[in-house]
């Protein structure tokens, strides 16, 4: 399936409502079984609309150092 913008918005308020039954404003449905599930699925949602725009993910490294004694 092609996720768009669309598809994210309604999750998030399907999420911040506690809803796992809903339907997409496109009428499609969607039925999860719990709040993890949907965002994994948000996760991988928003990373195909980002590669579909050419948006680049953001990496980050952090460095932790220890001054020896």
């Amino acid at each position: 399936m092609v996720w768009t913008q669309q598809h994210i918005d309604d999750l998030k308020a399907a999420m911040a409502t506690g809803m796992t039954e809903f339907q997409y404003s496109d009428g499609s449905r969607g039925v999860y079984r719990s709040v993890p599930d949907m965002q994994r699925l948000l996760a991988l949602m928003q990373a195909e609309v980002d590669a579909a725009l050419g948006v680049k993910p953001i990496n980050r490294v952090v460095f932790t150092t220890i001054k020896g004694t």
